[in-house]
């Protein structure tokens, strides 16, 4: 029987610690077991596994049978998890009003920021997908970077509009998105930007470091984000300008299709 690291970390974040997490799982898949047949299966030692059943025990997450060598079985998985879903709610609910209390509102929010965490920048990417609400540009020649969030897009392909537009079109086939591969004016564009920007920040003396966006997305034409790497760190760049987003997503429009236009 495997005992999934996922779900050993999920319940961790709900209240278990690792080895009870450990042993209630192996409980689940055992049915009914005496302590020495979860210590073996759940990888808990020995010599700490009465103390982990006990405290399972208290808590209302297995029961104790009678015999000799007592044997354990583990109460309803949604029985033991609806409640700590609950009490995990309240507390989320309660920190969220607290936090929105002490926010300091005579500051303006600001329109651009970074974020410096691969965590915090999928998250965030996640939170962005699920609020779309009519269109979601990507650019990108990074197949893996659009792969880390491919099941929270194609959860909301049937109501928003996603395209995918990019170089190489065979790196994106097989994930049920809507390709497009960019022209040559969208090349020569970028590529005089990125002469541009290299130029220019070297000149400046900062972001010597600096790589090619892994993804550029446009969320609605109001919200931009930019995923690149950064000294071997994931980060993200968020711009919530709706002004300059609607002018990047309408100027690619205009670079498709529009082979009359003279690019600076």
């Amino acid at each position: 029987m495997e005992i999934k690291k996922e779900i050993v970390e999920t319940l961790a974040g709900i209240g278990f610690t690792e080895y009870e997490a450990r042993a209630y799982i192996a409980l689940i898949g055992l049915g009914n077991a005496t302590a020495r047949e979860v210590s073996s299966i759940s990888g808990v030692p020995h010599g700490r596994i009465y103390s982990i059943l006990r405290s399972l025990a208290d808590k209302g997450y297995i029961f104790v049978g009678e015999g000799t060598p007592a044997s354990y079985c583990a109460e309803k998985p949604f029985e033991v998890l609806n409640p700590l879903k609950t009490e995990m709610d309240r507390k989320i609910s309660e920190a969220g009003d607290y936090l929105s209390e002490i926010q300091y509102e005579s500051l303006p929010p600001a329109k651009m920021w970074t974020i410096r965490s691969e965590v915090g920048v999928q998250n965030r990417l996640k939170t962005l997908i699920q609020n779309a609400e009519k269109e979601i540009i990507i650019m990108s020649e990074d197949p893996k970077s659009v792969k880390r969030v491919l099941e929270d897009l194609q959860k909301v392909r049937k109501r928003v509009n996603i395209e995918i537009h990019t170089f190489n079109l065979e790196a994106f086939s097989g994930m049920k998105l809507d390709v497009h591969k960019n022209s040559h004016r969208i090349i020569e564009f970028l590529k005089n930007m990125n002469d541009y920007i290299k130029d220019d920040y070297m000149k400046n003396g900062g972001f010597r470091n600096h790589k090619a966006a892994s993804c550029f997305y446009i969320f609605d034409r109001r919200i931009s984000m930019v995923v690149e790497e950064e000294n071997g760190n994931i980060i993200g760049h968020i711009i919530e300008i709706p002004e300059l987003c609607y002018m990047i997503r309408s100027f690619l429009y205009i670079l498709e299709n529009n082979s009359d236009l003279v690019l600076p």
